[in-house]
């Protein structure tokens, strides 16, 4: 094995983990808020009635990057099919095709959405806490 398999190896590894981590806490921002918005406690309640647009905010950051993650999945499936009918039988992606451009741009966006999501969260929780 190369050097270069090696590190596209690591590198496909890596990035696995991350989409995989953002899932996870994507849909753990998405649980904090149903149960905030679902709790009848005082705490909830409180913080609804201050911060429900930055809640709902959260939750929008999170759905989106869900989609973003699903999209990023669907572009790579395509990639995929059309590097494998390539007529040059080489096998290579095409890289000015809107699948592999959707695959590689909402990689990056799904990253940015969730940090979004997070930021939005810890302010929710800093101004009830303060």
């Amino acid at each position: 094995m190369t050097q270069r398999e090696k590190v596209l190896g690591e590198k496909r590894h890596v990035s696995s983990k991350l989409s995989e981590l953002i899932r996870y806490i994507a849909f753990g921002l998405i649980a904090a808020c149903y149960l905030i918005f679902s709790s009848s406690s005082e705490f909830a309640s409180k913080m609804m009635d201050s911060h429900k647009l930055l809640l709902i905010l959260t939750t929008i950051f999170a759905v989106i990057t869900i989609l973003f993650d699903y999209l990023q999945f669907l572009g790579g499936f395509y990639s995929v099919e059309k590097a494998l009918k390539n007529s040059e039988g080489n096998y290579y992606y095409s890289r000015s095709a809107f699948s592999y451009r959707l695959r590689n741009s909402m990689f990056f966006a799904k990253q940015i959405t969730l940090l979004y999501g997070i930021i939005t969260f810890l302010i929710v929780i800093l101004l009830e806490l303060r």
